[in-house]
């Protein structure tokens, strides 16, 4: 077989799988691994269960997650690859700056009531 021989639709090389799965990795960790840990380590007391415990239900998601998109990398034209993974990169960069650099301080869960007035300006910023 020689390998100038041209590739079917429904087949990706290596760099196209990286572009597509690199992204959807970012995204679904970021939702379901740090965005939960994050709100588990702030608030241990008021959960019943571990986050061990929780992790696997999380994984089940975050795996379904990476793989709509590859089947979306693979339903797609080559030639929109990229402009996907840029917008999956966006998306991730997005997530994380909404959940690190955004996060505002409502206190612990349960313990305090928060004054959605006074912060009402961090909606428009989120």
């Amino acid at each position: 077989m020689s390998s100038d021989r041209p590739r079917g639709r429904w087949r990706l090389d290596r760099s196209e799988w990286a572009k597509i799965l690199a992204p959807a990795v970012l995204m679904a960790s970021i939702l379901f691994l740090f965005g939960p840990f994050v709100v588990y380590s702030g608030n241990v007391s008021e959960f019943q269960a571990g986050l061990m415990d929780i992790l696997p239900y999380l994984a089940v998601a975050a795996f379904i997650l990476v793989v709509f998109f590859a089947m979306v990398g693979l339903l797609l034209p080559k030639d929109w690859i990229s402009p996907l993974a840029a917008v999956m990169v966006a998306v991730g960069v997005l997530l994380w700056i909404q959940g690190n650099l955004l996060a505002w301080r409502g206190g612990p869960i349960g313990i305090t009531d928060i004054d959605w007035g006074d912060g009402a300006w961090r909606g428009w910023v989120d």
